[in-house]
């Protein structure tokens, strides 16, 4: 299991490297788990945004166990994250959408399409997203 701080990835690639790495080799690097925040900045039954690898991500503390799914709702490219947390579901602020956190499955129109999913690690006091 490879583990990668989201936070210097970027300076620790340009310092090895000299040059940044292109999206082109980024598609192609295996999937890790990546620190993504702290687990005490995401509020319990709470909603944050991050952003790992240049992906937007979305981070639901449903009870202390942490979900993380695309930021982006399928129907008019809202965030998640800025929508409303109730239990499992997140109800996206510009129509209404609902998603299961858990699964991405659409729950209520009127998004078309589910949501990605990724899995999750706690390791400490972060938590890692794998992307």
């Amino acid at each position: 299991m490879a583990i990668e701080n989201a936070f210097a990835r970027e300076d620790a690639r340009s310092s090895q490297s000299g040059v940044a790495q292109s999206e082109g080799e980024d598609r192609l690097m295996a999937q890790t788990f990546v620190i993504a925040a702290k687990t005490d900045q995401i509020p319990k039954n709470g909603l944050v945004a991050v952003e790992v690898r240049g992906i937007p991500i979305a981070v639901a503390n449903v009870g202390g166990v942490f979900y993380a799914f695309e930021d982006t709702c399928t129907h008019e490219q809202c965030s998640l994250a800025q929508g409303d947390l109730a239990g499992t579901t997140v109800t996206c602020m510009c129509h209404g959408a609902e998603f299961d956190v858990r699964t991405g499955r659409v729950l209520a129109p009127p998004a078309p399409l589910p949501v990605k999913v990724y899995r999750t690690m706690i390791d400490g006091d972060s938590l890692l997203i794998e992307v």
